[in-house]
């Protein structure tokens, strides 16, 4: 007879945090505050727990001590409860400590007086609340995330109090940073002079619910590690960058927060206040960085990239040369991450296209050598001979950019080396270098004269490039690029302008560029923000815009 098998509830809790199992019943029983699951070792488990916590009042109590998270949590809970905890350190002070539900009064009180540190945890819950009488009692400064929940209650909730500590603060002339909610941290030592500015998981944005999911293996040998949640991209949430809570929002449904209080489509192509409204700043962020604006892009961006943002800045930086500049300044000449070599190849190309091969040495690696160097405009033909002669690893590329431009002389002059070589050289030479991309864009070229010298390759050349043509990742040769016609759908959908920024990407990856945008934004001015077609739809084509220009038309009669 076999040893009996023991439960995971029956292992200390210390071990339980080291076992990766997930159990889908389990997450839901402890969010629910009904129990602790058997497994804890899963961030998405520890989400759950913590998410229970926050909305029960009994339970997990036996967690505290056991990891800081749990602890904090715990805490939380208490003070939203009306009760003083014993904080032993600094890892044990909750962050959040109004939702789902602000403290009283007196709590908030007598909390600041046991822990004077978390006065502007006090001062952010009055916000959330409208207890102005007691904001203003602990004569704290105008701080910027204070403001933001103020004005979220004040107008998401109507709330009179928190309209009152809105408009103190936003009376002051000077307002300061002091909370920080990418971190979760207060830093009252150093307050620094701050605008609202869109960096704040304001008390609505936390309603939202991101639905836990995974392969329950809780019957299984094997284990398989899943850690992960699920939410409805169309949904509004900030939990890609902010979770204050500590608890990701985790639930068994899905639910975005509302939708911010106030439109950023305006702020597109409009100076920005000094205060930012109640806006979903994402796409300021993802503007800026196509357009090369730096003023706009250092003062919006968040501490880590949002979707589609990397994108954004490549786009940017081959069309901006100002823009490559500044990226220059912010990515390590020889960088060892992934984004920041992508960002430094596209630095190297635009410098390449503006006439400066300095970047390129015999010695730069591969992977910071550009491929495509002949979009978004030319280089001047001694710059693509030259950089041929620097660097023969980038012969293919300068012809390719030869036949862009339609460079015949430096074409001839990189095949040749010089104008007394005998013309069987320069066949020589293209046979070795020649791939299935300068062939695609010599037969796509205007100027047969590319063409014609890849033919005297012969015949069984010739198929054989013109049969690899076809398996090629990118086959956007100058003429598609270049070509004012777009083949790509031109929609509006309301909440993501730069929908087409992460699209198909070819050489070095580049994605595609975002021609939708013109339709995009006077198509947004005809169809508005609030027509009630988009409670049906999620995003409008060209046809359907002009139908709506139509009916509208038709009613003036």
């Amino acid at each position: 007879m076999g040893k009996p098998k023991s439960r995971l509830e029956d292992l200390p809790l210390e071990k339980r945090l080291k076992v990766t199992l997930y159990n889908k019943d389990d997450c839901n029983g402890a969010i629910r505050g009904q129990k602790i699951p058997g497994a804890l070792g899963l961030k998405v488990q520890r989400f759950a727990v913590i998410r229970g916590i926050r909305h029960h009042d009994d339970f997990a109590h036996e967690l505290r001590g056991v990891a800081p998270e749990f602890t904090r949590a715990l805490n939380a809970r208490a003070i939203m409860s009306g009760v003083i905890p014993e904080i032993n350190d600094s890892s044990e002070i909750p962050y959040c400590i109004w939702y789902p539900e602000p403290p009283p009064q007196d709590t908030l009180r007598n909390l600041v007086k046991r822990y004077p540190e978390m006065i502007y945890h006090a001062a952010r819950a009055c916000a959330v609340a409208g207890y102005f009488d007691l904001y203003s009692e602990l004569q704290v400064f105008p701080e910027v995330h204070v403001a933001a929940e103020a004005r979220d209650a004040s107008l998401a909730r109507k709330n009179k109090g928190s309209e009152a500590i809105y408009e103190q603060i936003m009376s002051k002339h000077l307002k300061f940073e002091i909370m920080n909610d990418y971190d979760q941290s207060a830093n009252l030592e150093n307050p620094r002079p701050a605008h609202l500015n869109g960096d704040t998981a304001v008390f609505s944005d936390l309603t939202a619910r991101m639905l836990h999911a995974g392969v329950d293996n809780s019957s299984k040998r094997s284990v398989k590690l899943v850690d992960y949640i699920e939410w409805d991209s169309k949904e509004y949430n900030t939990y890609s960058y902010f979770n204050i809570t500590e608890d990701m929002g985790v639930y068994d449904d899905s639910c975005g927060a509302p939708e911010p209080l106030a439109s950023f489509w305006p702020l597109l192509y409009s100076p920005l206040p000094t205060d930012l409204p109640p806006v979903n700043k994402d796409n300021l962020i993802l503007s800026a960085a196509y357009r090369g604006d730096v003023d706009r892009y250092v003062r919006l961006r968040r501490p880590q990239m949002i979707e589609q943002e990397f994108h954004a800045i490549i786009l940017g930086i081959y069309n901006h040369p100002f823009w490559a500049r500044w990226w220059s300044t912010q990515v390590p000449v020889v960088p060892e991450k992934s984004k920041d070599v992508s960002i430094r190849r596209a630095i190297n190309a635009r410098r390449i296209i503006s006439d400066d091969i300095t970047c390129i040495t015999p010695g730069t690696p591969e992977s910071l050598v550009p491929r495509r160097i002949w979009w978004p405009s030319v280089a001047s033909p001694v710059t693509y001979v030259r950089l041929a002669q620097k660097r023969p690893d980038m012969i293919e590329s300068c012809l390719r950019a030869c036949i862009v431009a339609d460079y015949e002389e430096a074409w001839d002059e990189i095949l040749l080396g010089s104008s007394d070589a005998p013309n069987d050289s320069k066949i020589t030479r293209l046979s070795e270098v020649i791939r299935s991309h300068i062939y695609a864009e010599a037969k796509d070229s205007s100027n047969p004269h590319y063409f014609d010298d890849i033919k005297l390759l012969g015949t069984a050349r010739v198929e054989k490039l013109d049969s690899d043509m076809y398996y090629l990742d990118d086959m956007r040769t100058a003429r598609w690029m270049y070509s004012p016609r777009s083949t790509a759908q031109r929609v509006v959908i309301k909440g993501k302008p730069f929908a087409l920024t992460t699209g198909e990407r070819g050489a070095d990856g580049i994605p595609r560029e975002p021609s939708n945008l013109g339709f995009t934004i006077f198509g947004m001015d005809e169809i508005g923000l609030d027509d009630k077609i988009w409670d049906q739809e999620s995003y409008i084509e060209v046809k359907e815009m002009y139908d709506i220009h139509d009916t509208r038309d038709l009613s003036t009669y």
